[in-house]
């Protein structure tokens, strides 16, 4: 049985300020309570991205969301923020506990997600609409620092 997933919307992403854009209009194109996968190499703008995400839907405009690898699931209000790099087997998702985190809450973001998928669904009630938010690099030749993202939200199911 494979799974689907059927894009929804894309943005380019110039600079670093955009993403409080993206972050905002991301809300226009998605229902909660959600879960987000989000899949791009090592320094595409996961955790990153995240803390915009985090800084728009929460009162904290200036509090900073750290990547959660070390601590795996780090909360703030109505947002949940997960790190699955260092999980090896499906055994240590059942441990990690994900309900009792998102329960009442609306926004779960996982960074390194996409191999659990199967694992992260049979923790989420039926009420989350699961998204993956896919984020491309777009190597420019003459300035590494200004290389354009693409960043692709699509439905699973």
């Amino acid at each position: 049985m494979g799974m689907g997933k059927k894009i929804i919307k894309s943005w380019n992403c110039q600079a670093e300020n955009d993403l409080e854009f993206i972050a905002k209009d991301l809300l226009n194109y998605t229902q909660t309570p959600m879960a987000v996968i989000l899949t791009g190499v090592v320094g595409a703008g996961k955790t990153t991205f995240s803390k915009y995400f985090a800084n728009t839907i929460t009162n904290h405009s200036d509090e900073y969301v750290s990547s959660p690898t070390y601590s795996i699931i780090n909360e703030m209000e109505n947002f949940v923020h997960a790190d699955f790099f260092r999980i090896q087997k499906s055994s240590e998702i059942i441990h990690l506990e994900i309900p009792l985190y998102i329960e009442g809450k609306n926004y779960f973001f996982i960074e390194w997600g996409i191999n659990w998928l199967r694992d992260i669904k049979k923790e989420l009630s039926s009420s989350f609409t699961i998204y993956e938010l896919e984020i491309n690099i777009l190597k420019k030749q003459n300035n590494i620092n200004q290389d354009e993202r693409v960043f692709s939200l699509y439905v699973l199911d």
